[in-house]
This record gives structure tokens, C-alpha cells and sequence, in this order.
């Protein structure tokens, strides 16, 4: 994966918006020329997962009950991995753009933390200082799957390390 900061604040920005809102997009197939969208639009749901880490608002957690969305079209990809339980709530989100290539392009404050008492109550709701996000394709019975692992360190020494694996677009 390599490492550009073209579009680091617009991505940051729309991140923000994961951390407080409940909201998950419906995109099924929109193809606009026009508009440079010249590929299908898709959304992966029923994303499973575990995350394990040491956040402000629910301390330390490990959690395999992740759930979550995944969505991909020929220019975005976005994950947002959620855990809930006796601590609260923590969501890790991955927002990215994808290049003329189909690579998945990092950039600062691609990985987002958030943490709070209740799902979508975010009182911590900030950019990684540093985050190692990989993305893979495998196979499991007979099913094309991709899995994404994040690493990612916040200010004050927060962590989190999550894997989630969902079906990969068509």
C-alpha cells in the first residue's frame, strides 16, 4: 500500500461523521459517467470481527463480537468495525480512497478510534497518530473473502488492533 495526503482532510472529515451516527448508506448499482462513476456502487454488510484494545471512555477490552459494515466502490473503501459490551462501546473505522490502479490508498487520519458508554455515544472520537491497516483476499469454502487488520496507536498511548473478514465485492 503506498502512502499519499491528497485527499488526508477530506477523508478525516467524513471519518468524523462514523463515530456519530447510526446512519449506514444504501447504495445498490448507480453507474454516472458523468460524474466520473463509471463502476458499480456496493456495500458489504453482515462484517464480523474481534478487536482488542486499551481506549479512554472504556479502558482496557477484547471483544470477538465485532460487527460492522464494509463498503467498496472503484474509488472509496470504508470498514467500521464495532464492539459492545459491560465496558461500552468502540468502533474502529478505516475510510480510504482507491487509486487509477485499484490500490488502497493510506494516508493520516485514515484509521479512526472512537469510544463511549453507549453505541454511537462517542465521548473519544479521533484520527490515529499512527496506523498499519492491511488489506487481504482469501478464500474460504469456495467464497472469495477479504480481511483487513488494523493496528493503530492514539494520543496518550490508546491501542487498538482489529481484524474483520467479510465476502469481497462482485
Amino acid at each position: 500500500m503506498h502512502v499519499t495526503r491528497l485527499f488526508a482532510a477530506a477523508t478525516a472529515v467524513v471519518a468524523l461523521v462514523g463515530c456519530t451516527t447510526a446512519e449506514t448508506f444504501e447504495r445498490d448499482v448507480r453507474v454516472d459517467p458523468d460524474m466520473g462513476w463509471d463502476e458499480p456502487y456496493m456495500q458489504q454488510s453482515n462484517l464480523s470481527g474481534r478487536i482488542v484494545g486499551d481506549m479512554p471512555e472504556v479502558g482496557a477490552f477484547s471483544d470477538d463480537g465485532g460487527y460492522g459494515y464494509a463498503y467498496q466502490d472503484a474509488y472509496y473503501f470504508q470498514m467500521d468495525l464495532h464492539v459492545k459490551g459491560d465496558y461500552g462501546w468502540a468502533m474502529v473505522g478505516v475510510y480510504a480512497m482507491i487509486d487509477d490502479n485499484g490500490e488502497v490508498v493510506m494516508e493520516d487520519g485514515n484509521v479512526i478510534g472512537c469510544t463511549g458508554p453507549g453505541e454511537y455515544e462517542a465521548n473519544f472520537d479521533e484520527p490515529a497518530e499512527q496506523a498499519d491497516v492491511q488489506i487481504e483476499t482469501f478464500e474460504l469454502d469456495g467464497v472469495e473473502m477479504q480481511r483487513v487488520t488494523v493496528d493503530a496507536t492514539w494520543r496518550g498511548g490508546a491501542t487498538a488492533s482489529a481484524v474483520a473478514e467479510f465476502p469481497a465485492g462482485q
